[in-house]
């Protein structure tokens, strides 16, 4: 059996969640594009963070993931790291 290093199974389980949203039926919305309510933004982890990244969804006027954020980044370190991001709609 293949035995996977840590940054495998990370971009395993973005792949999986990006793979997983898109049969439920969403999209992703081109970068720029203005978010609105029920977006979903799937972020990427960074150096020093949860190597799992950060998954959060918009409610028209604030971020919620497992709890309410100040920003679509959940914390101090992803606002610094500012890492990569896709949002996604359902259509």
């Amino acid at each position: 059996m293949k035995q996977f290093r840590k940054s495998d199974r990370v971009r395993v389980l973005i792949r999986s969640i990006v793979a997983h949203s898109i049969r439920a039926g969403f999209r992703e919305v081109p970068p720029g594009s203005t978010v609105i309510a029920g977006d979903v933004a799937i972020i990427q982890p960074y150096a020093g963070g949860n190597p799992s990244g950060h998954m959060t969804m918009y409610d028209g006027t604030t971020w919620y993931s497992d709890f309410r954020q100040n920003s679509m980044y959940p914390g101090g370190g992803y606002r610094a790291a500012q890492p990569a991001y896709k949002i996604f709609r359902k259509n």
